[in-house]
């Protein structure tokens, strides 16, 4: 994100591609630890947030892997 100029302040969407907990449910851990993470770099925002289960993610021994989709404002230039 920084280096397309975009903080956490930019995020509009979150989707979050987990192993899940059981066959009913991402888990109780991983909603937790997003929160928590989600508040500590957004405050009180709260972008659009999508969780789905899958069965193996991207890379091996990750739990969890997270796309963010940032919107950030026009820049005008100073010359």
């Amino acid at each position: 994100m920084a280096s397309a100029g975009a903080d956490w302040s930019d995020v509009v969407a979150v989707d979050s591609f987990h192993i899940p907990a059981a066959p009913d449910s991402v888990g109780d851990d991983h909603n937790r630890v997003m929160v928590e993470q989600f508040r500590k770099r957004m405050g009180d925002r709260a972008p659009i947030w999508t969780q789905i289960g899958v069965s193996a993610p991207g890379a091996l021994m990750m739990r969890v892997e997270i796309r963010a989709t940032a919107v950030v404002p026009a820049r005008q230039s100073s010359g």
